[in-house]
């Protein structure tokens, strides 16, 4: 059963659930944009595409000049030896800290693909989809991939089993949705909008629990720096005690019931500026996020400034913490810099072009970067250059690692790309368009791949 609710002047525009069957590789048409939601499931079809050639990289990393790639990481890839300690991906209880949005800050707790898979199923959203996957129970006790489109509809598809493929829940909000949902401690599905909301869903029932109007932008919606500064587009993270931050005008905390604790900066200091990146929260409720008034700042639990580093470019990936202490975030300039607790610069780095999507950090340290000139740059927690692997267009997604430390991520070039700890490509996959939403991984090992042709898809 598809549940529907809609939620403001959008109500409606969409239309219901389609048939089911049929590959497109056996000659079916797909329905185009706009018409009624079209579901087609795909019960073992390989039909897509592998290791083949593809230009800009030969499935071999780049190493410093005078390295070796082997020596950095082991030569097998065991999906059954996961490392110590890999994190579920969301709220551990043994995490220090925590981060929403798109990517993953440590590891997942499961393996994805090893070689390249096959696709399941793919779902017609309507529109173009740059928000990871969001797992969740809905009503029959089936598990569901919840994503936004940049048409205001947030679906969830159910991921693996006999209803794979099937949406469970649809939703229409006012504003287009560009950011990930956060799975918050009641179970509702937090998600920001470009109306300048953030919504909270009931996965299980498909209705809104509540919704929370961020800032005093005006107009709400519209191009140009006041339409976009109040967007609480870079996903919401959940901190240890259930309390929802998010960027929008500045940073938010908000409660679980979506009531406001604190803003920063306060109102009394003036003109606010968008905050697009997911905030990282630690555990005694400290926060690191950087925006687009080029610089990253450190907040108390209160909201207090810490301290404030002017990095020059926009800061629009959200940042990671090591083991050490260190925080390291990126800018638009193309530098990952790392800096201590107290705010003081310890090492820098500079990829070839932006890096603008969400960092991602190994549980050995190893330090993730997607930059827009098309290369994912694997760090030391030294800052020192391990590896670059070279995509054939520019990365804006969000890596994401699994538990046996192969990184996942798409592409500008209409790539799927999985890697090795060492660097090197496992398998491809080609999709019809632009890869701007990173990729999820379910429990079964699903692989879930959102794509700007606005279909949602399924592989294993």
């Amino acid at each position: 059963m598809t549940m529907w609710a809609s939620i403001g002047p959008f109500a409606g525009v969409l239309g219901g659930l389609g048939r089911v069957g049929g590959s497109r590789a056996g000659g079916d048409e797909r329905v185009p944009r706009g018409a009624a939601c079209f579901v087609r499931l795909i019960a073992g079809v390989a039909g897509v595409a592998g290791c083949g050639g593809q230009p800009g990289q030969g499935g071999t990393p780049t190493c410093p000049e005078g390295t070796e790639c082997a020596t950095q990481g082991p030569a097998a890839d065991p999906v059954d030896a996961p490392p110590a300690g890999a994190a579920a991906g969301s709220a551990d209880a043994a995490r220090s800290w925590f981060r929403g949005g798109p990517g993953t800050p440590t590891p997942l707790g499961v393996a994805g693909p090893e070689t390249a898979p096959s696709l399941l199923w793919e779902v017609e959203l309507g529109a173009a989809i740059t928000a990871q996957a969001t797992f969740a129970e809905v009503a029959g006790g089936e598990v569901a991939a919840f994503v936004g489109t940049h048409a205001g509809r947030f679906s969830g598809v159910v991921s693996a089993g006999p209803k794979a493929g099937t949406i469970a829940v649809d939703l229409n909000v006012p504003g287009m949705i560009f950011g990930t949902a956060a799975k918050a401690a009641d179970g509702s599905l937090v998600v920001g909008a470009d109306d300048d909301t953030v919504y909270a869903v009931d996965p299980v029932a498909g209705t809104l629990r509540w919704s929370r109007l961020l800032g005093a932008c005006d107009p709400p919606r519209g191009r140009g720096p006041e339409g976009t500064r109040c967007d609480p587009d870079g996903g919401p993270t959940i901190g240890a005690g259930g309390d929802i931050y998010i960027g929008a005008d500045g940073v938010y905390r908000l409660s679980p019931a979506g009531v406001v604790r604190w803003h920063y900066p306060p109102a009394e200091s003036g003109p606010t500026w968008h905050v697009g990146a997911a905030p990282v929260v630690t555990r005694e409720g400290e926060v690191f996020v950087g925006g687009e008034d080029g610089a990253l700042v450190a907040l108390d639990r209160d909201g207090a400034l810490r301290w404030r580093v002017e990095l020059g470019p926009d800061v629009d990936g959200a940042p990671v913490l090591l083991d050490n202490g260190l925080v390291v975030a990126a800018a638009d300039d193309g530098r990952v810099i790392a800096f201590d607790q107290q705010g003081e610069e310890r090492w820098a780095f500079t990829a070839g072009k932006e890096v603008r999507a969400a960092l991602a950090v190994a549980d050995d340290g190893t330090i993730y970067a997607a930059a827009l000139d098309g290369q994912l740059y694997a760090l030391r927690p030294d800052g020192a250059l391990r590896w670059s692997f070279a995509a054939g267009g520019a990365i804006a997604t969000a890596p994401v690692v699994d538990s046996a430390g192969r990184v996942y991520f798409g592409s500008r070039d209409d790539f799927v790309y999985a890697v090795d700890r060492s660097g090197r490509e496992r398998w491809r996959l080609e999709l019809p368009e632009d890869v701007d939403a990173a990729l999820a991984i379910s429990e079964e090992g699903v692989l879930v791949v959102g794509c700007d042709d606005g279909l949602l898809r399924g592989y294993r």
